[in-house]
């Protein structure tokens, strides 16, 4: 005869006891993790602080940039190439990071925009959306993997930089608090006097902040 014998409270207690604190663990691991695409955003914000502030302070570049900033369009020469119009920013910006390729798009756009940034048409769900944005090619991708949509302007108005940080991982969207909690996408702002900056109450602005920039014009 088979003796079935179930558990004692006191083995049911202590079985539970053992799920909470695994259960404890576990969570406390989860919140634990560190946000790569936070990490990624911040290094991607410098990279931008940093290249804004070198072009325009060079006077090879922006010859006229205390009266114009990058409303200074003139023609100018880097490394044997000829850069200037709406499109000098793009391509001056584009080639002082370190590219994955040789690859580097600063054409203009088809919509009424002069921002390449706000072309990539962004649902509310932070997705792009292809079926009605006319690109969502990066203007240069850096050789850690970060994609840069660059704007084409003679920067009449503050400008937005738009990038994506983890190349062609997910989640591919911008910062929404139900759908994109931790997002790969993210804006930043130009002004046509060299300011980086993210904008009030925004994800990259929470991101930022204690963020203290590397670079020589602090």
């Amino acid at each position: 005869m088979i003796n079935k014998k179930g558990f004692t409270l006191a083995e049911a207690v202590i079985a539970l006891v053992v799920m909470g604190l695994i259960i404890i663990l576990t969570l406390t691991t989860v919140k634990l993790l560190p946000n790569k695409n936070k990490a990624l955003f911040k290094k991607a914000f410098q990279v931008i602080s940093n290249v804004s502030y070198e072009i325009l302070n060079d006077e090879d570049l922006y010859p006229d940039a205390v009266n114009l900033g990058y409303g200074d369009t003139s023609n100018v020469a880097y490394f044997g190439e000829d850069f200037g119009g709406d499109s000098k920013f793009c391509n001056l910006f584009a080639r002082m990071i370190n590219t994955s390729n040789n690859t580097i798009s600063c054409e203009s756009t088809v919509t009424p925009s002069d921002n390449i940034a706000s072309d990539l048409k962004v649902d509310e769900d932070g997705e792009i959306d292809e079926e009605n944005g006319e690109t969502n090619s990066p203007s240069v991708v850096s050789a850690d993997g970060i994609e840069f949509y660059l704007p084409v302007s003679g920067f009449a108005t503050t400008q937005s930089i738009y990038m994506d940080v983890n190349n062609t991982a997910g989640p591919n969207c911008l910062y929404n608090e139900a759908s994109c909690p931790k997002p790969d996408r993210f804006l930043i702002k130009v002004t046509k006097d060299g300011r980086v900056y993210a904008e009030n109450d925004s994800i990259e602005m929470k991101y930022l902040e204690n963020h203290t920039l590397q670079s020589d014009n602090e």
